[in-house]
């Protein structure tokens, strides 16, 4: 059955927008894109959804997220005189203080603010491992990359070891 959502706009990714457009929808596929009028004509036994004055576009993809730092906005001192140096350094604090079930309610907090926001991929950087789980059981497409800092590079070699032996357990 193909579903005809129709909107005042419609913001394709390879065109131009497309004033009263619409998207027929078969499935959970996109079948084409183009006028309302169009698309009525091209199946006219569609179920229409009328959005009415809003604008479809592609959902968004956030290639950098942090998904295990989304609670850490109250935590961390920010401002003119912080330096991005100054301002990472208050980070491995708040990850020692912070337990499992702090970081599953951050990265679950994340995922919403991002579902919310119209977001429907991310690529995440993560420290712990833990937003691998989480994102699998969401809506969201998405890819997890591990973040292995150190301030000292005497320590690289063992670190990156380290933590390829953590990966491969994930």
């Amino acid at each position: 059955m193909i579903t005809i959502y129709q909107a005042r706009f419609v913001i394709p990714v390879t065109s131009n927008p497309i004033d009263y457009g619409a998207v027929a929808v078969k499935g959970c596929k996109i079948a084409e894109v183009d006028t309302f009028t169009k698309l009525k004509k091209l199946y006219p036994d569609a179920n229409v959804v009328d959005v009415s004055d809003a604008i479809i576009l592609p959902g968004f993809v956030n290639t950098h997220t942090h998904l295990e730092l989304t609670d850490f906005h109250d935590k961390v001192r920010v401002g003119k005189d912080i330096s991005f140096a100054n301002w990472i350094q208050q980070i491995p604090a708040i990850y020692r203080n912070f337990k499992k079930k702090d970081f599953v309610a951050s990265i679950r907090n994340g995922i919403s603010e991002l579902l919310r926001t119209g977001t429907v991929g991310i690529g995440d950087i993560t420290s712990t491992g833990i937003s691998i789980k989480e994102l699998i059981k969401s809506p969201l497409l998405g890819i997890v990359f591990k973040e292995v800092l150190d301030f000292d590079p005497e320590n690289a070699a063992s670190k990156l070891k380290n933590e390829i032996e953590k990966i491969t357990k994930w």
